[in-house]
C-alpha cells in the first residue's frame, strides 16, 4: 500500500472499510463501545403521507349547507341587475329560505325586486320593486 503523506491522504482500503464500519453503526448492528455510540445517533424515521381528501363537488357542498352566505346572493342579483343595493332582506317562504334584494338599476334609474334561494344560490326572479 502506498500513502501519499503529502497530502495527508488514507489508503482507499482503510476509507473504504472506515465507510462499511459507519454504515454497520448507523443500522444498530456494531457490538460492545461501537453498539453504545450507535444508540447515540438520532434515529430518522420516514412517515408516510396521508391519503388526500376525496375530491366533493360544488353542487354536493352546497346541498349540505343551510344557506349560501349573503355576499354570494348579492354577486347572483348584481349579475341580473347591474345597480346599487338598497335593501336585502332574508326571508322564509313555503319552507324555502331566500334572499329578496332591491337594486337600483344603473341603466334606468327604477327599483327592482331580485329573488335568490338562499340554499342552492339560484335566481328565482327579478321584477320591479313596488
Amino acid at each position: 500500500m502506498r500513502l501519499n503523506k503529502a497530502h495527508g491522504a488514507l489508503p482507499v482500503v482503510a476509507v473504504a472499510a472506515g465507510f462499511f464500519a459507519s454504515a454497520a453503526l448507523a443500522q444498530g448492528q456494531g457490538s460492545g463501545a461501537q453498539g453504545a455510540a450507535s444508540a447515540a445517533q438520532p434515529q430518522t424515521t420516514v412517515r408516510k403521507k396521508s391519503a388526500p381528501a376525496p375530491a366533493v363537488s360544488v353542487a354536493a357542498k352546497k346541498q349540505r349547507r343551510k344557506s349560501i352566505p349573503e355576499g354570494e346572493a348579492r354577486m347572483v342579483a348584481l349579475k341580473a341587475v347591474a345597480g346599487i343595493v338598497k335593501k336585502f332582506e332574508l326571508e322564509k317562504e313555503n319552507g324555502k329560505t331566500i334572499y329578496e334584494f332591491k337594486i337600483k338599476a344603473e341603466s334606468d334609474g327604477i327599483l327592482r325586486k331580485i329573488r335568490v334561494d338562499a340554499r342552492t344560490g339560484a335566481l328565482l326572479g327579478v321584477k320591479k320593486a313596488d
